[in-house]
């Protein structure tokens, strides 16, 4: 295990520009297998592909990578950040799996992509941006 995390680690540090093939093979390999508790594939899936069905999203993903052209995979890659990012904003009622520091920087990519963030999206982002107090109106940190 060491040895190939050592490979990897030296791997991704290269200089210049990735070798042809790369990011499809890393979208082949996320589409193509569940990770964790939870896939984000269907999530991925329908935002790729809003009109599929819950049981066809996962599958969707996996077709869009063999079909996508080298162009557009970045969408694909965005697609699973995207999946990932609403599904931590969704989670905001579980602290044990939402998590602060992702939901601002999501939101904040979703308006630098256009999105006009509405007003309780913008407050919750100021909010979760603050660093938390404790009882005596130190930060939480110290």
């Amino acid at each position: 295990d060491e040895a190939r995390a050592s490979f990897l680690a030296e791997y991704l540090a290269r200089k210049g520009r990735p070798p042809a093939g790369t990011l499809r093979t890393a979208l082949e390999i996320l589409a193509g297998h569940d990770f964790g508790h939870a896939s984000l594939r269907p999530a991925a899936g329908r935002l790729l592909n809003p009109g599929v069905e819950q049981d066809g999203a996962a599958a969707a993903v996996a077709e869009a990578v063999g079909k996508t052209t080298d162009s557009r995979l970045p969408y694909l890659a965005l697609a699973y950040a995207a999946a990932a990012g609403e599904a931590n904003l969704r989670a905001r009622k579980v602290s044990w799996q939402f998590d602060p520091a992702f939901a601002v920087a999501w939101l904040t990519v979703v308006e630098s992509l256009g999105y006009p963030l509405s007003e309780v999206e913008l407050q919750l982002r100021a909010y979760w941006s603050t660093p938390l107090e404790d009882e005596d109106g130190l930060p939480a940190d110290g």
